[in-house]
């Protein structure tokens, strides 16, 4: 009798754990099936010549030709407006040599608000000149680069076109 009345005990203390450890399991499944699943609260980022617009760009240049098809940009100003937003934590990424610690940076715009650079105590200065061509429209674009927490991460999706038309003999 003895035998059986173990056999029963295992039964038992099985069926105890059994009881325990299967909704266990069950509510570990749930969890990572759950995060597996979640989308992330994350606002979604867009292209930087979407989020914002860039307007009253002037340069201070000197033409490199009799005709002023290209000009060297010395010293550059614009209005920039994020459009899509609020803009946090803004980089005004510029080439020509500017130094790391001279770029623009803003902590916060607001939507449709304007800051203009110059104004802001922003100046841009280029260490070496930006050698820019005209082109068909009249136009001298120049590329710069705009981060900011609402902007893709992306070098590629960064980059905004300044048209410039307005410049100044320097």
């Amino acid at each position: 009798m003895r035998s059986r009345k173990k056999g029963e005990r295992k039964a038992k203390k099985s069926k105890k754990w059994m009881i325990i450890v299967l909704p266990l399991i069950a509510l570990i499944g749930i969890v990572i099936v759950s995060l597996h699943f979640q989308k992330p609260s994350q606002n979604p980022k867009y292209p930087a010549k979407e989020y914002f617009r860039i307007s009253d760009a002037i340069a201070l240049a000197t033409p490199t030709d009799a005709e002023n098809k290209t000009i060297k940009i010395r010293q550059l100003d614009f209005k920039l407006t994020p459009i899509m937003g609020d803009a946090n934590h803004v980089v005004i990424i510029l080439p020509g040599g500017v130094e790391t610690t001279d770029y623009p940076y803003f902590r916060e715009i607001k939507k449709n608000e304007t800051v203009c650079l110059s104004e802001s105590g922003q100046e841009i200065v280029f260490k070496f000149p930006v050698v820019v061509t005209r082109n068909d429209e009249g136009y001298y674009p120049l590329t710069i680069r705009l981060r900011s927490d609402e902007t893709i991460d992306s070098t590629e999706d960064q980059k905004v076109t300044i048209n410039i038309n307005n410049w100044i003999f320097f």
